[in-house]
């Protein structure tokens, strides 16, 4: 995190706009953005987690879309409790994983 936390909420905010204006077109960007989104608050109860209706707006949306990678991302994430394998994987790694169908690991 290279952000204070005191900047948290305006980088998410950025992030949040860039991505419904389409700013971020880039598979493996577009991962990392919604990565980012979920980990700036993953310690917070879900009450308190401010970008959480984007990202389950986001989740509707890619599925409607048939936006695939997106939408088993943030099945992934919005998970209780979410995949610890996410975090260990490069936007690159996650994308090829779940562009090429791979089953999606169960939360533990």
């Amino acid at each position: 995190r290279a952000f204070p936390a005191a900047d948290h909420f305006r980088v998410g905010c950025g992030l949040c706009a860039m991505l419904a204006d389409g700013l971020i077109a880039v598979p493996a960007q577009r991962i990392a953005a919604l990565f980012l989104l979920h980990d700036l608050h993953r310690g917070e109860a879900p009450a308190a987690q401010p970008f959480l209706p984007f990202l389950v707006d986001h989740l509707t949306r890619a599925r409607e879309a048939g936006g695939q990678t997106e939408h088993n991302l943030l099945c992934l994430l919005l998970a209780d409790p979410p995949s610890k394998d996410v975090p260990k994987r490069s936007p690159l790694e996650m994308r090829a994983s779940l562009s090429a169908g791979e089953p999606l690991p169960a939360p533990s």
